[in-house]
């Protein structure tokens, strides 16, 4: 329903009456519209940009990661051979040589004999200090012990103990985080003077706590240096470390 007067009209709509006046001019009029509804977009477009809330940088996720903890075999690093040194570094690498020796059931390197324990694996030289290296791996690699020699050292004591400085260090022994001296003592072996030096050397990234080294240096009577035993024992190992100390105590100089 609508009706016109004097220039405004009325409409009903549901409910609400709304009144729109009307210019004489009716041109006019549309132009003044047109231009309203222009100025109300405008308004709303600024207006809808400036209500949007700031972007928020996403917090940043925080990332742990947890010490690998495995029973491989004891890993050491050494200084390569031919790095330039100030002085002589004892813990230089050397050009490892590998022996495959045998005596029957026994190993030979280094000038050494030695009855390992049953069920051991031929390996690569642990120490990268020694040569004429024959070594022997157990337990999926846990355990190791090898016989070789150590050149240009003469006093058997300061042997044993360049071999444990220059393994059980943090710095060459990744994840050691204390080591606790057992054993240093003279021995003989075969007759020959020599040298005994046990230490246990705790470890973040072995399972069980850490290694129990063992090291024997024998005086054998060369000029070309002592000859060596070395092993390595990973806790929790109690039956095999009988075996190893029969094998330490089976050591004699080797004939050939």
């Amino acid at each position: 329903m609508s009706f016109q007067d004097s220039g405004s009209r009325r409409g009903w709509r549901d409910v609400d009456w709304e009144e729109h006046f009307q210019s004489p001019n009716p041109s006019y009029d549309g132009w003044k519209a047109l231009g309203a509804l222009v100025v109300c977009l405008a308004l709303f477009v600024v207006a809808h940009h400036y209500s949007k809330p700031a972007p928020r940088n996403p917090a940043p996720t925080a990332s742990i990661s947890t010490p690998a903890r495995s029973m491989a075999q004891p890993s050491f690093s050494f200084v390569p051979h031919g790095s330039p040194q100030p002085s002589v570094d004892p813990c230089l690498a050397l050009n490892t040589s590998k022996s495959d020796r045998t005596d029957g059931n026994r190993i030979v390197g280094g000038g050494l004999s030695a009855q390992p324990p049953e069920g051991g694996n031929s390996g690569e030289p642990v120490s990268a200090l020694l040569v004429d290296v024959n070594t022997r791996t157990f337990s999926d690699g846990n355990t190791f012990l090898e016989v070789g020699r150590l050149p240009k050292a003469s006093d058997v004591a300061a042997a044993a103990k360049q071999i444990v400085d220059c393994h059980v260090t943090p710095s060459r022994f990744p994840g050691m985080v204390s080591n606790l001296p057992l054993v240093s003592t003279s021995v003989t072996v075969d007759g020959r003077p020599a040298h005994w030096v046990r230490t246990h050397a705790r470890n973040s990234r072995i399972a069980s706590g850490g290694v129990t080294f063992d090291v024997v240096a024998v005086n054998t009577g060369r000029a070309n240096g002592p000859a060596i035993y070395f092993s390595g024992l990973v806790d929790g190992q109690s039956l095999f470390a009988t075996k190893l100390d029969s094998t330490r105590e089976s050591l004699i100089v080797a004939t050939n």
